[in-house]
């Protein structure tokens, strides 16, 4: 009947679950010798929910060409195991500076639901071939891991092997208030 009236609604947040951003002290490379072609931080969520994006602690080292791939696993004695149950947009290594080490923020665009208190793993990976002068490296805090919920774990191109000396710089992410506008009676539109 063209009545207006104001309607509140909570906004859809993202709450900062899970970190380890304090104590940079070494850089864990990617792929610079065949014994760690990937690297992988494993942690455990207290909120339940859609993890939409994570954030990484990176830093670039002379040139390397390609990409950097995130992408969320499941666990089993703390390494990750089966499929990516989410995989985020793919960096160009170009985009990243030499200068310094940067925050990057990898968006799952089909992001997974995780459960509170189970263990999962971020897992980076590149596309260039192995080298130890031109690389990506993870950056990490080895003189006294602070983050409980999990550790670095690192793979030799056949398996996983946890190291619970070394924690990478991350930050994860879950959706909260993510419901719909609910509207009173009589009112059909917004």
């Amino acid at each position: 009947d063209g009545t207006k009236n104001l309607l509140l609604h909570r906004a859809k947040s993202y709450d900062l679950d899970q970190s380890q951003t304090t104590g940079r002290d070494f850089d864990a490379g990617l792929n610079t010798a065949s014994s760690v072609e990937k690297r992988a931080q494993t942690f455990t969520p207290t909120l339940t929910g859609v993890m939409p994006f994570v954030d990484l602690n990176v830093i670039k080292v002379l040139s390397p060409t390609g990409y950097l791939t995130v992408a969320l696993f499941a666990t089993s004695g703390g390494v990750p195991t089966g499929a990516a149950l989410a995989t985020a947009d793919k960096l160009d290594l170009s985009l990243l500076s030499t200068s310094s080490a940067q925050w990057v923020r990898f968006v799952f665009r089909t992001p997974a639901t995780l459960t509170a208190s189970t263990v999962y793993a971020i897992v980076a990976s590149v596309s260039y071939s192995v080298s130890n002068v031109n690389y990506i490296a993870l950056c990490t805090d080895s003189t006294s891991p602070p983050y409980t919920g999990g550790s670095l774990a690192n793979y030799n191109g056949t398996t996983w092997s946890a190291d619970a000396t070394v924690d990478a710089l991350f930050r994860t992410y879950v959706t909260q208030n993510d419901t719909a506008l609910t509207m009173p009676s009589g009112y059909d539109q917004y």
